[in-house]
């Protein structure tokens, strides 16, 4: 399913500690803040509580988050494989599609390359140049 797998096992303290007060943070700001403001429920004090073990392992002991880590980069190794393939194939059915279902009603050819029988290939002949045109390219 994936290419590149979570192979580093061994995290630095600062490694660590920066995950462990990121993780707090984002806890705070999306579980105890933004979501309860969005849908009007009422503040939860789970977040805050989870945080606050999250910020107190990595500020004391941060080799304890490693596990946590590891799991944290498998599933955001997975949410990127799958939000890959789901950003572009929404980007090719709203984009890509609709552009050459209108080249096709239209029957434009943006490149050039309807074979004529009279045609005995498809280069296009340039006009020749004088080397004047290269000392002032711009």
């Amino acid at each position: 399913m994936m290419n590149s797998e979570v192979k580093k096992t061994d995290f630095t303290a600062k490694e660590l500690r920066d995950f462990g007060l990121i993780m707090a943070g984002m806890l705070i700001l999306m579980f105890g803040l933004v979501l309860p403001w969005l849908f009007s429920f009422s503040t939860p004090y789970w977040p805050f509580i989870a945080a606050f073990g999250f910020v107190v392992a990595a500020l004391l002991k941060p080799l304890i988050l490693a596990p946590v880590n590891r799991v944290w980069l498998k599933i955001s190794d997975v949410l990127g494989w799958v939000n890959t393939r789901l950003v572009m194939g929404i980007m090719f059915f709203l984009l890509i599609v609709p552009i050459g279902l209108l080249v096709r009603v239209f029957k434009k050819d943006p490149l050039n390359n309807q074979w004529s029988e009279t045609d005995e290939s498809y280069r296009i002949v340039t006009k020749n140049r004088n080397k004047d045109h290269l000392e002032k390219p711009f």
